[in-house]
């Protein structure tokens, strides 16, 4: 079995790295990576990982949020030229984590007629210390994710690889083939960072928003929760939205205590190992197992 990842960025080094890293050592085989004309260090993570050829990196100048179109590229690409079974389609934020093992140990089981795989996401909490790596300080999430509508976080999803595969915006379905049913799993979890900074989460909803503006093919309900925060922006209003989002050390005192943030050390717990955040080879020995001590708690 082959297992290939499909990954798009903007602007995300504080990240990409750790994601990339994550993902090669738990099963993924080889990573297509397109950064979305990024002005500072993603391309340059993305060119040190091809150098070592895990990675096969796109540029991509548009400015106008194609992710549909970007990323169908890159599913195509991973079935018709890198011959996957599987695909992956991730974003720099989302950590697709195995409940044993890798991830190919938990699709090789997958029955013959399942094609398409629903995965939860599970929203790790922005804390007011900023001054740490990410998964050194975001180690608390939501037992219940929402949205900025209150809505459920959408899932993901994982397909066998296709080689006519057209991807919704977010990759949260298939468009074609359209007959394909989808199936939930529990046995891979997506672990999701999306608000590490006010300044990196300030520049994600500001630039998004006014590239999707620039988009005559998205309708108006696509990304409607970033047209929303980018209303309180234009308002006045994103910077006291987001500290209404923000952990101190009391509210994860309080939520803790209620059951509503879970501490959750996996990813901390392997990228921490990873201090130096260097790359084994997964042709050499990569790491498999990880102690999962709040699997249960999912």
């Amino acid at each position: 079995m082959k297992l290939v990842l499909t990954l798009l960025a903007r602007d995300e080094e504080d990240i990409i790295r750790e994601n990339i890293l994550f993902h090669l050592n738990h099963g993924v085989d080889f990573i297509i990576a397109t950064d979305n004309d990024s002005s500072v260090g993603t391309a340059e993570i993305f060119n040190e990982f091809e150098k070592q050829g895990v990675l096969k990196s796109i540029y991509e100048s548009g400015n106008d949020h194609s992710q549909w179109r970007w990323v169908t590229k890159m599913a195509r690409l991973a079935a018709k030229k890198y011959k996957a079974d599987w695909v992956i389609n991730s974003d720099a934020d989302e950590f697709w984590y195995p409940a044993k093992g890798d991830l190919k140990e938990e699709l090789k089981n997958i029955s013959p007629e399942k094609s398409v795989l629903e995965v939860e996401r599970h929203d790790f909490v922005p804390v007011t210390d900023v001054e740490k790596p990410f998964y050194e300080r975001m180690i608390f999430r939501k037992k219940i994710s929402l949205n900025a509508l209150g809505k459920p976080m959408p899932p993901k999803v994982i397909h066998r690889a296709l080689p006519n595969v057209v991807m919704f915006q977010g990759n949260h379905k298939l468009i074609e083939p359209g007959n394909l049913e989808t199936y939930k799993i529990n046995n891979i979890q997506i672990l999701h960072f999306p608000i590490r900074s006010y300044m990196q989460y300030e520049e994600k909803i500001v630039w998004g928003s006014q590239a999707m503006e620039r988009n005559t093919e998205l309708g108006r309900g696509i990304c409607s929760t970033w047209r929303i925060l980018y209303k309180k922006y234009l308002n006045g209003e994103f910077e006291d939205y987001y500290r209404s989002l923000e952990y101190t050390p009391d509210r994860i005192a309080s939520e803790l205590e209620t059951g509503d943030i879970i501490r959750d050390l996996r990813l901390q717990s392997f990228l921490s190992g990873h201090s130096n955040r260097a790359f084994s080879s997964p042709k050499k020995t990569a790491i498999k197992k990880l102690i999962d001590l709040f699997w249960h708690q999912a």
